[in-house]
């Protein structure tokens, strides 16, 4: 029985692949949420450095940003502590490595349930969490933005509103996204549950064959080289390839289909009425939100943070780029699209409350109250704070203020903002100059990048003491918010401006080499097109806390 169960399902697979070849194209299950960082596999962290980002190209072949050369070289003693706002899921405040890196509102009382200090967020230790309600409820997922954009166009024209050209325009856009988003997803899901069910009748059969009962890696498979379990192979390798570290990308490429049918396109969800209660579209009203700065989602955040300023505090964990920081915690970010007026409150809180830098490791498609946000980020620029902004994992050019939001052009799309001289948009690189030294998903822009910063395969904290491999520009973001910090913490008089200039400045600048130009259709044949490394963003470098520090002791 179980062998003519087994023929069936080799005979019923070979006919899927002959009939669909995409599955030899796109890779499913990178991730399992839109705001999730591009997983790496374990093993990733040895064929590379854990601290590959702090290395040096001349000492080490692997293009960082030299952060242990400028230590060893220039003494560096850091003597200012610098408050760095993470804009973010959450933060693992607990961390052995992050713990005493954690800013502290010395205003506040813990737990006594009074704001001490009158800025209006009662206990807020280490800051705020834009994602909750007073009885302790949080947001975890949330709708995508041209869900809630389409809502509300929906919602308008049954009561009878017209719509302008310009409203027309995107109305016809978001309803297109959505509606072909949901009809992706429900195939995606289908086909991910066929395959984890393929996968299931396909172990059953090996274990009852050989014993194996798990398949961790691909060299398992490989090494199977008996006759009898060749079409079985061959059939668990091509579901292995079909998805981003094998099987284990079956699961999350369910949750991701999951996510977008249940939330992200879910035109008849609106979490945020039933947990918060607000009226998102009001930027006078900052009272919400609870001190819960954790939050059930905190594994980007939690990432983002140990990049910047991780002490390896059991010994054996990560080394953060800078030592003298304090992180400031702001949730803002759930599972799905931000919203405008989180960003906005939690950008005048980091700026009221002494935050010298903001990392903004997100980004979304939409922003229908850019305006807003700009105002808020104005604010925080006249307070003297630096904008550090990750450029995005769409494989997309940006130029222009497109694609990618929060950024730096007007409105209009045309002009810079008075910001924009504090503002460092920040693509990613690997470590390696070659022809992949752009890694396929990395934003970037002639225009609106500044400079590339190591995002690929970065090791780091995770939740619950741990620590994982990710990659993005999520990654990237934080590597220069810690080169910043150095200088800022070196040099306490440098104006966000000054640190901003000095960076572009002080770049490395290989020689003019050749990249595969970044795009997420990088898997499909022959569309690895290759392009100048110095056309992708403004300076045409990577950014280098030695050069940086040089360059900084020379002029003052």
């Amino acid at each position: 029985m179980v062998l003519n169960q087994y023929i069936l399902l080799c005979t019923l697979l070979l006919i899927v692949s002959c009939s669909d070849q995409s599955s030899k194209v796109v890779k499913r299950g990178q991730k399992s949420h839109p705001k999730q960082a591009i997983i790496e596999p374990p093993q990733s962290v040895l064929t590379i450095s854990k601290h590959w980002q702090h290395l040096d190209h001349s000492i080490d072949g692997i293009v960082g940003v030299s952060t242990y050369k400028a230590s060893e070289k220039l003494a560096l003693l850091q003597p200012n502590e610098v408050i760095v706002a993470v804009l973010d899921s959450g933060i693992d405040i607990h961390h052995p490595d992050l713990s005493s890196q954690i800013w502290i509102n010395e205003g506040e009382i813990p737990a006594n349930g009074i704001d001490d200090d009158g800025n209006g967020y009662i206990d807020d230790r280490h800051g705020w969490n834009f994602l909750g309600s007073d009885d302790g409820k949080n947001i975890v997922e949330e709708n995508l933005e041209e869900t809630r954009i389409y809502r509300n166009f929906i919602r308008r024209l049954q009561r009878g509103e017209h719509l302008n050209s310009g409203e027309q325009k995107l109305f016809e856009t978001v309803k297109n996204i959505v509606e072909h988003g949901i009809v992706e997803n429900r195939m995606a899901l289908r086909e991910a549950t066929l395959d984890a069910k393929a996968l299931g009748n396909y172990m059953k059969v090996l274990k009852d064959k050989t014993g194996i009962s798990e398949i961790t890696t691909r060299e398992q498979l490989e090494a199977f080289d008996s006759k009898e379990l060749e079409t079985l192979k061959d059939a668990l390798l091509e579901l292995w390839d079909k998805y981003w570290l094998g099987f284990s990308g079956i699961r999350r490429a369910i949750e991701n289909a999951n996510y977008h049918l249940r939330y992200g396109y879910n035109l008849d969800l609106n979490v945020r009425s039933e947990i918060i209660g607000d009226q998102t579209d009001d930027f006078t009203d900052q009272s919400y939100g609870n001190n819960d700065v954790v939050g059930e989602n905190s594994e980007h955040g939690t990432h983002v943070a140990g990049i910047i300023g991780a002490t390896r505090g059991n010994g054996i964990g990560v080394d953060g780029i800078a030592s003298k920081v304090k992180i400031m915690v702001l949730r803002v970010i759930p599972k799905g699209d931000e919203r405008d007026k989180d960003i906005a409150n939690a950008i005048r809180y980091a700026a009221d409350n002494g935050a010298q830098i903001i990392n903004l490791s997100f980004g979304k498609r939409f922003s229908p109250y850019k305006a807003e946000v700009d105002q808020a980020l104005q604010y925080a620029y006249e307070k003297g704070v630096l904008f550090v902004h990750a450029a995005g994992n769409e494989g997309l050019n940006i130029d222009g203020g497109k694609d990618n939001f929060p950024n730096s052009y007007r409105s209009d799309f045309v002009r810079k903002t008075d910001f924009n001289s504090a503002w460092l948009e920040v693509a990613a690189n690997t470590g390696e100059i070659g022809y992949k030294f752009v890694p396929y998903f990395s934003n970037y822009g002639k225009e609106a990048a500044h400079f590339f910063a190591p995002g690929d395969k970065i090791y780091s904290t995770t939740p619950q003491g741990g620590y994982a491999t990710f990659s993005g520009t999520s990654m990237a973001a934080p590597v220069v918010t810690g080169v910043a910090a150095i200088l800022m913490s070196e040099y306490p008089n440098l104006k966000a401006s000054e640190v901003k200039a000095i960076l572009m400045s002080s770049a490395f600048r290989p020689d003019d080499f050749i990249v595969q130009k970044p795009s997420l259709k990088h898997l499909e044949p022959g569309f690895r097109l290759p392009i100048g490394f110095k056309h992708l963003s403004k300076t045409g470098g990577i950014v280098n806390a030695f050069k940086a520090l040089e360059l900084t002791k020379n002029l003052f």
